[in-house]
């Protein structure tokens, strides 16, 4: 279930065709949109597309209220020109929203064993599955994490996740980006996309979260 930010100019009609996606399945899978003629740049929209587990090999940046691409290109010391070359999906670099994700650069993959990790973590978060946190945290995540961020909300509030991207940052560290679809409990039709950046580290060949920070929450509704 990915999903994208509305840019100035597109329309639903263009979108199903430029993301491969039958017109009549991305209504479907948007009823907080009430008028198909109808949408605004920033608005969330969501691609009825089967969920990403396989994560993109790229170092990324999820855009926050306030950002530019010139202050994100400044952040990473990498010329501005490069920045938008690498993100050809953003229509205008002078608008983009919270929530876009932003290439910063290809990184060096995950091997499967971190891949394997993040995924059965995140098919128990996004259940809200009770299980033994300290079998996937190091002993410093495990006094200082929020609880919420371990064990999301339990079904049905929590929908599912992608596995956005996953790139080695040094020897023994990994940055996982993952998205949560949680349900608001009592309010149908309207959820919650959660982007968090998930550190891990090996530590006696066994691979631990080290924390968990989240990027922005995007209501759709």
């Amino acid at each position: 279930m990915p999903y994208l930010i509305v840019q100035p100019g597109d329309t639903l009609l263009e979108l199903s065709r430029k993301y491969n996606v039958p017109y009549h399945r991305l209504l479907a899978a948007n009823p907080q949109i009430t008028n198909p003629s109808l949408i605004y740049p920033g608005q969330v929209v969501i691609l009825p597309t089967a969920p990403q587990r396989t994560p993109a090999p790229e170092v990324q940046r999820v855009v926050r209220p306030g950002d530019t691409m010139f202050n994100i290109a400044r952040e990473f010391g990498i010329p501005l020109n490069q920045l938008i070359a690498l993100n050809p999906q953003v229509n205008d670099p002078n608008l983009i929203y919270p929530g876009m994700i932003l290439t910063i650069r290809r990184g060096r993959p995950c091997p499967s064993n971190i891949v394997d990790f993040v995924n059965r973590f995140m098919q128990r978060k996004s259940r809200g599955e009770s299980f033994d946190h300290m079998e996937y945290l190091t002993v410093e995540a495990g006094q200082h994490l929020d609880p919420r961020l371990l064990t999301g909300i339990p079904s049905p509030a929590n929908r599912e996740y992608d596995f956005l991207s996953c790139y080695r940052r040094s020897a023994n560290e990994y940055v996982a980006l993952v998205a949560l679809y949680r349900r608001r409990q009592g309010y149908p039709g309207v959820f919650d996309i959660v982007l968090e950046h998930i550190l891990v580290k090996v530590e006696d060949n066994r691979p631990r979260i080290a924390n968990i920070n989240v990027q922005v929450v995007l209501q759709v509704s």
